[in-house]
């Protein structure tokens, strides 16, 4: 499915509604003013509200709920995956193989509960049929995830995957190369691992991951 909504003005109409205005003039189509007459809630509770109602783009309409977080919203730990699987549509945070997998590694590994962590997604609706999202449903989401940060303040990003490291960096990062290594991303540091659902289908690669994990572990440690 291919979004061809007017991703920009939608951006301002429901934000604006979803902010309290009930009437606006005839608004500025002009792409380039869109970001800086909308300013997203410094209040994380409003900002989830936010993301919740969100309809900006086609995935609205076939979702059944808006994986907007789970977890702790003062963690010092943000893990951001790439996309909600059918089971975390269906079920929420940590459900299916992939879900079950990232529990795992976060109570028995970081040995942390994952209430006392704060987990996402890049693309906060579960993609249709099975489709990795489209452009236009990304960059819906996008100014979303960003004020997570902003307002979470994580002292570590753990990216699962290449296409949250993609987004997170701005395709400037190079999963392949960069993998496991503490990397400075704005005002925090960023982790990319192997996402789950890439381990159950390649046991071997856990290993590697294990190694990941513990460098995670001694990092929040030490900070």
């Amino acid at each position: 499915m291919i979004s061809y909504q007017h991703l920009d003005e939608l951006k301002q109409l429901y934000l604006l509604k979803a902010t309290g205005t009930q009437y606006v003039d005839p608004i500025d189509i002009n792409p380039t003013a869109v970001d800086e007459s909308i300013t997203l809630p410094d209040d994380i509770n409003a900002l989830h509200k936010l993301i919740s109602g969100c309809h900006l783009c086609d995935l609205s309409k076939s979702r059944r709920s808006v994986q907007v977080s789970h977890g702790h919203a003062t963690s010092g730990l943000m893990i951001m995956s790439d996309y909600p699987t059918l089971a975390e549509d269906n079920e929420g945070a940590y459900t299916g193989k992939s879900g079950e997998m990232l529990r795992g590694m976060i109570e028995n590994v970081l040995k942390l509960s994952i209430d006392d962590i704060y987990f996402s997604h890049v693309v906060k609706c579960m993609p249709s049929s099975g489709n990795i999202p489209n452009e236009s449903e990304i960059k819906s989401c996008q100014p979303f995830w960003q004020q997570q940060i902003q307002n979470i303040k994580p002292k570590l990003i753990v990216a699962l995957g290449s296409f949250s490291y993609n987004a997170l960096t701005h395709d400037r990062g190079d999963f392949k190369n960069d993998k496991g290594k503490l990397l400075p991303l704005s005002d925090t540091m960023i982790i990319a691992i192997e996402h789950p659902k890439v381990l159950v289908r390649n046991p071997k690669l856990k290993k590697e991951t294990m190694q990941e994990l513990l460098s995670i572990k001694s990092y929040l440690c030490e900070n």
